[in-house]
C-alpha cells in the first residue's frame, strides 16, 4: 500500500479517533472502576469459612432468604470464594451464614452515589434514553465502541512497520512529552486490542440484544434440553434441589435465577422457560467459570421443564449466553475478572495518552498559526548593502 493511502489512514485515525477517544475514555474509565469494585468485593468472605452443605440445609436457607426477600432476582449458594448464602433483588440483598443462618448483611440502601453515576456514565454517558432527538445515550456508547474497533485495527496496521520499537515498559507513559504519550498509546493499543474488540462487541450486543440474537442465531431461552411435556414434582424446595442435582450430576450448583414474570395462574401443561426457576451449574464444559449449564423448574406448575448443559448448546447460543458475564466479569472466575480489569485500565491509559497527545499537537499548531498571523517579515539593507531579514510583531 502506497504512502498516500497510509497518510489518509493516519489522518482518519487521528481525526475520527479524537472524538471517539473522549467517549471511549469515559466508558473505559468507568468500566475499570466498576470492575475494580467488583474485584475488591470478591475478596469479602464476611468472616465466614466454607464447608460443604446438604440439600436440606440449602432448602432451609432458600426458604429463609425468601421469607425476607420474596422476589429476588437470584440466590447464590455458598462457595469457597463466597462462603455464605445470598439473595439479591433490585436495591436489596441479604446474606446468611451456613448452618445457623445468621444474618451477616442486609442491605436495603441505594447504591453508592458515585458508583451509580459511574454506571450511568458507562451505559449511556449519563444522557438517559433521549439524548438527542430520540438517540439514546446507550446508542452513542455502543456505536462509539464499534467504531473504536475499526479505528484500533487501522492503528494496528499503521503500527506494524514499527513493531520492533515495541516495549512493554511504554504501557505507562514515561513522561508528558508528546513522543512519550504516543509510545504509551501504541504499546497499550497493541496489548489491549483483543480485549477492546471483545468488550466493544459484547457491550454493543447487550445494548442491541435482539440484533445480537439474530446475528448469532440464538434465542433468549434455548430449546436445547427442554421436555415436550412437564414432569410434575412435589411442591417443595428439597425436591426441586434433588431433581436439579439429578439432572446435572457432574455440576456444582452456583446460583438460582428467578423469573421476571411471577405470580398469576400457572400455564398448566406448557413448557415455558421464561417463567421457570433456573438452577445454574458450573461443569467442566462451562467457559470462564460461568454457571452456564441450566435446569429449568416451573414453580407455578411445580414441574421440571428440562436441562440444558452448556456443552450441548449451539455455538451461537453459548456466545449469547456469555455476553453479559464476558463484558462485566460478574459470575466469572476471579482470575478472569482480574485480567479484564487490568486490560481495561491499560486501555484507559492508552486512550488518555492518545487524546492528550493529539490535543497538545492541536494546541501547538494553533499557537504557531497565531504567531504567524502576528508576525511580518521586514527586509532592509544594512551598512554593507547586504539584505537583513528580521521578524517583527504585526501591528
Amino acid at each position: 500500500m502506497d504512502e498516500s493511502v497510509r497518510n489518509t489512514l493516519r489522518q482518519l485515525h487521528r481525526w475520527i479517533g479524537l472524538p471517539l477517544g473522549v467517549i471511549f475514555f469515559i466508558t473505559l474509565l468507568t468500566g475499570a472502576a466498576l470492575g475494580g469494585k467488583d474485584l475488591v468485593e470478591s475478596f469479602d468472605t464476611k468472616d465466614q469459612s466454607y464447608r460443604a452443605t446438604t440439600i436440606e440445609e440449602d432448602a432451609r436457607a432458600i426458604e429463609a432468604l425468601l421469607a425476607v426477600i420474596p422476589r429476588p432476582s437470584q440466590i447464590l449458594l455458598p462457595t469457597t470464594r463466597a462462603p455464605y448464602y445470598e439473595a439479591r433483588a433490585r436495591g436489596e440483598s441479604l446474606a446468611l451464614s451456613i448452618g445457623e443462618l445468621e444474618t451477616l448483611e442486609y442491605d436495603t440502601g441505594p447504591r453508592s452515589e458515585i458508583f451509580s453515576w459511574f454506571l450511568s456514565l458507562h451505559r449511556n454517558l449519563d444522557l438517559g434514553s433521549d439524548a438527542f432527538h430520540g438517540v439514546r445515550g446507550a446508542d452513542i456508547v455502543a456505536w462509539a465502541s464499534l467504531f473504536a474497533i475499526g479505528i484500533s485495527l487501522v492503528g494496528l496496521y499503521l503500527w506494524l512497520p514499527t513493531w520492533r520499537q515495541f516495549s512493554i515498559r511504554d504501557l505507562w507513559p514515561r513522561g508528558w512529552h508528546r513522543s512519550k504519550l504516543l509510545k504509551s498509546h501504541l504499546a497499550g493499543g497493541v496489548v489491549t486490542l483483543l480485549a477492546i474488540v471483545v468488550l466493544a462487541l459484547s457491550g454493543a450486543g447487550i445494548t442491541y440484544r435482539e440484533v445480537a440474537r439474530d446475528t448469532l442465531g440464538a434465542e433468549r431461552f434455548s430449546d436445547t434440553g427442554l421436555r415436550t411435556v412437564p414432569l410434575y414434582l412435589a411442591e417443595d424446595w428439597t425436591v426441586w434441589l434433588e431433581t436439579a442435582l439429578a439432572e446435572m450430576p457432574d455440576g456444582r450448583l452456583a446460583t438460582i435465577g428467578f423469573p421476571r414474570r411471577a405470580g398469576g395462574e400457572p400455564d398448566w401443561g406448557t413448557v415455558n422457560p421464561a417463567v421457570a426457576l433456573q438452577f445454574r451449574f458450573v461443569t467442566d464444559a462451562d467457559w470462564l467459570g460461568v454457571a452456564g449449564s441450566r435446569v429449568y423448574i416451573d414453580p407455578g406448575q411445580s414441574a421440571l421443564l428440562g436441562a440444558a448443559p452448556f456443552g450441548a448448546l449451539p455455538l451461537g447460543q453459548k456466545l449469547y449466553q456469555l455476553m453479559v458475564p464476558v463484558h462485566t466479569g460478574r459470575g466469572t472466575s476471579r482470575e478472569y475478572l482480574a485480567v479484564i480489569v487490568f486490560l481495561t485500565a491499560i486501555a484507559t491509559i492508552m486512550t488518555f495518552a492518545a487524546v492528550v497527545s493529539y490535543a497538545v499537537k492541536l494546541a501547538r499548531h494553533r499557537r504557531r498559526s497565531l504567531m504567524a498571523e502576528r508576525t511580518v517579515i521586514r527586509v532592509e539593507p544594512d551598512a554593507d548593502s547586504k539584505r537583513r531579514v528580521t521578524l517583527v510583531p504585526a501591528r
